[in-house]
This record gives structure tokens, C-alpha cells and sequence, in this order.
């Protein structure tokens, strides 16, 4: 589905999806499959993901069942320079190189995670919008706080960040620092971007969710 002309950056967007949660602190569950107000996380993300991009990836480092029932995104599996899983940055990284082999340099990764499910739209397509110029990243604040699960990225990142990686910086972050990301803010409140990580956040993520069927 073509991201809405208002927002076309006049380059190629990719939506890349951190979907290779394992859920060890919620027994084990795959976080795509947990159900909120009558809606897998995986039904609350992608919707969003697909509204900012042409084209969708799962990013995980197995592919997983659940993305068969999605036959207009693939699975892209983490990269892995050391040949263990490094979490995120390997996501990250096996996204731009797919963006930059599929669609060249100048085209856009815009990346969100599983285990939020109440994020806004919105902030995607901010996020794309802010890479433009001599911008080469955008990353998410809220409340002072980096979200760096929520970046657009142009491709040609992708060498770059692979030199970082090999060189031991693994954290996010601290990635996207390296990258001189431009920080784009939102005034969103703290609810919209509660992570699911513990029975706590599950059960709140579920109170919040019921207050807003109400």
C-alpha cells in the first residue's frame, strides 16, 4: 500500500517491524500473538507500519508463523556479524542492507517495535518526513526520553552502521547518536508508548485498552 502523496518523501520508505520479542519475562509467549482488548499486538502495529511505507518487513531472527497470514510482508532475518544474535541493532541492520539492495541508497527504513501497541500513527510519518536534506536518521523523543525503537534511517546507513557493529556498539541508541540523528519530539502522552515486557505491563497495557473500548 503506497504511503499516503502527502507524505511521499519522493523516495522509496520501507516499514520495518522489531517483531522477534520472546516474551521470556511472559512465560515464553510470542509477543505478536498476545492479545489486547481483542487485538494481537501484531494487529495493532502493523496498520500503522503500513500507512508510513510501500513496502513491510518482519524483522526477527526466525521466521514465525503468524507472518504467513501476511503474504504483502516478508520476513527478513537479523543480521548476525558476529553469528550470535546482537537484538535490535541486527534488525536494524538487516533492514537498511535489504532497503539498500532492494531500493537503493536514497530510499528510507522507518522502524517501529511489537510491544507497543498504543503508539500514534503520526510519529511514523513524522519520522519520515525528517529525512530530508543532509539528514541521514531521525529518532523519537518523548518526555526527554529517546524511543530509539522509533527511527527512519536512509540506506546508504547501512556500511556505517555495519562498521559500528562490528566495532562493539550494539545498543540502539547509542547507533543512532553515532549517526547524528535529528530528534523528532511528540507531546504524545507517556501512555501511547508503554512497552510489554512483564505480566504488569501486560495487565496494564489491558486496563488501558479496556478504558479506551469504554
Amino acid at each position: 500500500m503506497p504511503a499516503p502523496d502527502t507524505f511521499a518523501t519522493g523516495v522509496p520508505v520501507l516499514g520495518a517491524l522489531y517483531a522477534g520479542g520472546q516474551g521470556r519475562r511472559l512465560g515464553g509467549q510470542d509477543k505478536a500473538q498476545i492479545v489486547i482488548g481483542r487485538r494481537r499486538l501484531i494487529d495493532y502495529a502493523l496498520p500503522k507500519l503500513t500507512g508510513a511505507a510501500q513496502q513491510t518487513i518482519f524483522l526477527a531472527p526466525e521466521p514465525r508463523d503468524w507472518m504467513s497470514d501476511y503474504p504483502n510482508a516478508r520476513h527478513v532475518p537479523d543480521q548476525l556479524p558476529d553469528g550470535a544474535d546482537i537484538g535490535p541493532a541486527g534488525g536494524l541492520l538487516a533492514a537498511l542492507e535489504f532497503a539498500f539492495g532492494a531500493s537503493g541508497p536514497d530510499s528510507v527504513v522507518v522502524t517501529c517495535p511489537i510491544d507497543v501497541p498504543f503508539f500514534p500513527e503520526a510519529v511514523l510519518l513524522r519520522l519520515v518526513q525528517a529525512i530530508r536534506g543532509d539528514t541521514q536518521a531521525a529518532v523519537l523523543e518523548t518526555e526527554g526520553r529517546l524511543q530509539p525503537t522509533f527511527a527512519a534511517i536512509r540506506a546508504d546507513q547501512a556500511s556505517d552502521l555495519r562498521v559500528a557493529i562490528d566495532d562493539g556498539m550494539r545498543a540502539l541508541h547509542a547507533l543512532l547518536s553515532h549517526m547524528s540523528a535529528e530528534i523528532v519530539s511528540t507531546d504524545a502522552p507517556p501512555d501511547a508508548f508503554r512497552n510489554i515486557n512483564t505480566p504488569e505491563d501486560l495487565h496494564a497495557a489491558r486496563t488501558i485498552a479496556t478504558r479506551h473500548a469504554g
